[in-house]
C-alpha cells in the first residue's frame, strides 16, 4: 500500500541526519523489549501487592508470552512449509533504506517484538493503569523505532500492536472470568480482518521492484564485459580500494554495478560518499554506453568479514555535464548502514 511506503519513507528518512536521534532510535530498537520486560516484572515485586495479586499478574504475563510465541511458531510453520516464503520481506529488501540496526532473521510481518510488548502492556494496564500507561508509551516508542531504524514497515508494527492487544486481553479474560467477553470477541474479529487484509495487500509489494524503491530490473542473460578504459578509470578513482564491475543490458538501458571494497573499516561518511561519487563519475566518463550506475562501498572488518557502508544508484541523466564536483552529494535513492559509519557528530 502506498500509504505504508510513504509513512516508512517519511519516518526512516529522518535517520542518518542527527547522530543523537540515531543513537536514541537504535537504543530503543535494541533495548526497548528489555525495558518493557523489566518494567512489567517490577510491578510483580512491588511491595504493596499481596501474594495472590502477584501470582495472578505473573500468570497473566506468562500466558500472554506463551500465546505470542505460539502464534509466532504457527506463522513460521505456515510460511516455511505451506507458503515456502515469508509473508513480507524487510524494508531493505525492496526499498532504499537507511538501516541503523541489522534486522534479525525473524519474520517481518507482523513485528513480533511489538506483539510481545503490546501484550504485556495490556496485561499490566489491566492490573495497574499507571504502570500500564508507561508500558504502552514504551511500546509506542519501540514501534516507531523499528520503522525509524529500517527494521519494519509502519503497517508491520501497527498490526503487531493490534495483535498484541488482543493477546493481552485474552490473557486477562482467561485469568479473570468475570470480565466481559463481548469486547474481546469484537477485537479479535477486527484483528483477523485487519491482519488478513494486510497479508493479502502487502504480499506482492514486498518483492522489490513492485514497491517502486529499487533500481530497474535487467535480465541476467544479457551480461556485458566492461571496456578496458572503464576498468582503468575505476582503478585510478578508487585506489587503494578494489573495484569489482558487472554490467547488463536490456531493451531499455545498460546498467553497471560496481562493488568497491576498502580495507579501511573506519571511514567517515564524507569519505565514503566521496569514494562513491568518484566511482560514478569514472563509470560514466569511461563508458558512454552506461545509462544507470549502482555503486556499493563495502569495507573489510576483523575476522575477514565485509560490511556494506553505502550504496547509491544514479542515472546518467542525473549527472552534470562535467561530472559531479568533489563534495557534491549524489542524487537518487541511497542506502547506508549507519552502524558501520563513523559519522561526524552534530
Amino acid at each position: 500500500m502506498q500509504i505504508d511506503f510513504s509513512l516508512f519513507d517519511l519516518i526512516n528518512g529522518l535517520a542518518g541526519r542527527w547522530s543523537w536521534l540515531d543513537d536514541a532510535g537504535r537504543g530503543l530498537a535494541v533495548f526497548g523489549v528489555l525495558a518493557v520486560l523489566l518494567l512489567v516484572q517490577a510491578l510483580a515485586w512491588w511491595p504493596r501487592r499481596d501474594g495472590v495479586s502477584r501470582r495472578g499478574y505473573a500468570g497473566g504475563l506468562l500466558l500472554a508470552g506463551v500465546l505470542c510465541l505460539a502464534l509466532m511458531g504457527l506463522e513460521v510453520l505456515v510460511c516455511h512449509f505451506v507458503l515456502h516464503r515469508d509473508v513480507r520481506g524487510r524494508p531493505s529488501v525492496g526499498r532504499w533504506t537507511t538501516l541503523l540496526v541489522t534486522p534479525d532473521g525473524a519474520l517481518s510481518f507482523p513485528a513480533w517484538p511489538v506483539v510481545l510488548v503490546a501484550a504485556l502492556s495490556v496485561v499490566t494496564w489491566g492490573r495497574a493503569r499507571a504502570w500500564g500507561g508507561v508500558a504502552w508509551a514504551l511500546t509506542a516508542l519501540l514501534a516507531v523505532a523499528h520503522v525509524f531504524t529500517g527494521m519494519n514497515f509502519p503497517f508491520d508494527v501497527l498490526t503487531g500492536a493490534l495483535l498484541g492487544a488482543a493477546l493481552g486481553l485474552t490473557a486477562l479474560r482467561i485469568g479473570d472470568r468475570t470480565r466481559p467477553a463481548t469486547s474481546l470477541l469484537v477485537l479479535w474479529c477486527l484483528v483477523i480482518l485487519w491482519g488478513g487484509t494486510m497479508a493479502l495487500i502487502v504480499r506482492p509489494a514486498s518483492t522489490g521492484a513492485e514497491e517502486g524503491g529499487g533500481p530497474p530490473a535487467v535480465s541476467p542473460d544479457v551480461s556485458l564485459d566492461p571496456p578496458a578504459a572503464l576498468l582503468t578509470a575505476l582503478r585510478a578513482a578508487v585506489a587503494p580500494a578494489q573495484a569489482q564491475v558487472t554490467a547488463a543490458h536490456n531493451a531499455r538501458l545498460t546498467a553497471v554495478s560496481v562493488i568497491v571494497t576498502t580495507p579501511n573499516a573506519a571511514l567517515p561518511l564524507p569519505a565514503v560518499t566521496e569514494l562513491a561519487r568518484a566511482t560514478v563519475s569514472a563509470v560514466y566518463a569511461g563508458w558512454p554506453r552506461a545509462g544507470y550506475c549502482t555503486v556499493t562501498v563495502q569495507a573489510l572488518f576483523p575476522g575477514h568479514k565485509t560490511g556494506t557502508l553505502y550504496t547509491a544508484s544514479v542515472a546518467r541523466a542525473e549527472m552534470p555535464a562535467g561530472g559531479f564536483p568533489p563534495g557534491t552529494p549524489l542524487p537518487g535513492p541511497k542506502f547506508y548502514h549507519a552502524q558501520y559509519l563513523a559519522r561526524p557528530r552534530r
